[in-house]
Protein backbone atom coordinates (compact mmCIF):
# COMPACT_ATOMS: atom_id res chain seq x y z
CA UNK A 1 0.00 0.00 0.00
CA UNK A 2 2.09 2.87 -1.53
CA UNK A 3 0.90 6.22 0.05
CA UNK A 4 2.43 8.05 -2.72
CA UNK A 5 4.59 10.50 -1.70
CA UNK A 6 4.24 13.91 -4.07
CA UNK A 7 6.49 17.29 -4.19
CA UNK A 8 4.32 17.88 -1.36
CA UNK A 9 3.12 16.30 1.94
CA UNK A 10 -0.24 15.84 2.78
CA UNK A 11 -1.04 16.82 6.54
CA UNK A 12 -1.75 13.10 7.22
CA UNK A 13 1.48 12.42 5.95
CA UNK A 14 2.98 14.94 8.30
CA UNK A 15 1.35 13.95 11.37
CA UNK A 16 2.40 10.15 10.76
CA UNK A 17 6.16 11.59 10.41
CA UNK A 18 5.90 12.92 13.72
CA UNK A 19 4.00 10.25 15.46
CA UNK A 20 6.78 8.14 14.02
CA UNK A 21 10.03 9.89 15.57
CA UNK A 22 8.09 10.47 18.65
CA UNK A 23 7.78 6.66 18.86
CA UNK A 24 11.63 6.35 18.38
CA UNK A 25 12.03 5.46 14.81
CA UNK A 26 14.65 6.59 13.21
CA UNK A 27 14.55 7.57 9.02
CA UNK A 28 14.84 4.08 7.93
CA UNK A 29 12.28 2.83 9.65
CA UNK A 30 9.77 5.61 8.89
CA UNK A 31 10.22 5.14 5.45
CA UNK A 32 10.25 1.39 5.68
CA UNK A 33 6.77 2.45 8.05
CA UNK A 34 5.44 4.44 5.37
CA UNK A 35 6.32 2.30 1.94
CA UNK A 36 8.59 5.06 1.06
CA UNK A 37 12.08 4.55 -0.51
CA UNK A 38 14.61 5.22 2.08
CA UNK A 39 16.43 7.92 -0.23
CA UNK A 40 13.64 9.61 -0.84
CA UNK A 41 12.59 9.57 2.27
CA UNK A 42 15.90 11.16 2.99
CA UNK A 43 15.30 13.63 0.79
CA UNK A 44 12.25 15.01 2.19
CA UNK A 45 14.05 15.07 5.62
CA UNK A 46 16.31 17.31 4.43
CA UNK A 47 13.15 19.88 4.03
CA UNK A 48 13.61 22.09 6.52
CA UNK A 49 9.88 21.56 7.82
CA UNK A 50 10.10 17.63 7.88
CA UNK A 51 13.84 17.85 9.76
CA UNK A 52 11.67 20.80 12.08
CA UNK A 53 9.17 18.60 12.76
CA UNK A 54 11.52 15.22 13.22
CA UNK A 55 13.81 17.18 15.87
CA UNK A 56 10.52 18.39 17.72
CA UNK A 57 9.41 14.93 18.40
CA UNK A 58 12.46 13.47 19.43
CA UNK A 59 12.85 15.80 21.74
CA UNK A 60 9.31 15.79 22.94
CA UNK A 61 10.04 11.92 23.36
CA UNK A 62 13.16 12.81 25.16
CA UNK A 63 11.37 15.13 27.40
CA UNK A 64 8.89 12.19 27.89
CA UNK A 65 11.09 9.55 29.26
CA UNK A 66 13.21 12.13 31.35
CA UNK A 67 9.55 12.48 32.97
CA UNK A 68 8.94 8.76 33.13
CA UNK A 69 12.11 7.64 34.61
CA UNK A 70 11.77 10.43 37.30
CA UNK A 71 8.02 8.76 38.24
CA UNK A 72 10.27 5.24 38.03
CA UNK A 73 12.77 6.08 41.04
CA UNK A 74 10.70 5.24 43.51
CA UNK A 75 8.97 1.85 41.69
CA UNK A 76 12.36 0.64 40.97
CA UNK A 77 15.55 1.80 38.68
CA UNK A 78 16.24 -0.74 36.39
CA UNK A 79 13.70 0.35 33.67
CA UNK A 80 14.91 3.89 34.40
CA UNK A 81 18.55 3.47 34.14
CA UNK A 82 17.93 1.08 30.84
CA UNK A 83 15.86 4.02 29.06
CA UNK A 84 18.61 6.38 30.48
CA UNK A 85 21.28 4.42 28.78
CA UNK A 86 19.51 3.36 25.51
CA UNK A 87 17.45 6.46 24.83
CA UNK A 88 18.83 9.65 26.38
CA UNK A 89 22.60 9.07 26.34
CA UNK A 90 23.35 8.87 29.86
CA UNK A 91 25.87 7.04 31.25
CA UNK A 92 26.98 5.67 34.74
CA UNK A 93 29.91 8.05 35.77
CA UNK A 94 32.56 5.39 36.86
CA UNK A 95 35.36 6.61 39.21
CA UNK A 96 37.55 4.54 40.82
CA UNK A 97 40.20 5.35 43.29
CA UNK A 98 42.68 2.39 44.30
CA UNK A 99 44.31 2.87 47.49
CA UNK A 100 48.23 1.38 47.38
CA UNK A 101 49.80 1.02 50.94
CA UNK A 102 53.49 0.87 51.57
CA UNK A 103 53.98 -2.71 51.13
CA UNK A 104 53.10 -2.61 47.90
CA UNK A 105 54.80 0.72 46.94
CA UNK A 106 57.82 -0.97 48.43
CA UNK A 107 57.09 -4.12 45.64
CA UNK A 108 56.64 -2.23 42.98
CA UNK A 109 59.92 -0.28 44.14
CA UNK A 110 61.65 -3.73 44.08
CA UNK A 111 60.18 -5.05 40.69
CA UNK A 112 60.82 -1.93 38.81
CA UNK A 113 64.46 -1.67 40.29
CA UNK A 114 64.96 -5.35 38.60
CA UNK A 115 63.50 -4.59 35.45
CA UNK A 116 65.89 -2.20 35.32
CA UNK A 117 69.08 -4.01 35.58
Amino acid sequence: MTQGIKKELTPEQIDQIGKYAYEGCQNGTIAALMDIPESTFQGLAKDNFVRCILRKKRAERKLWLREAQMRQIDKGPVMAIFLGKNELEQADKKDVAIGVDAGAKELMGWIAGREAK
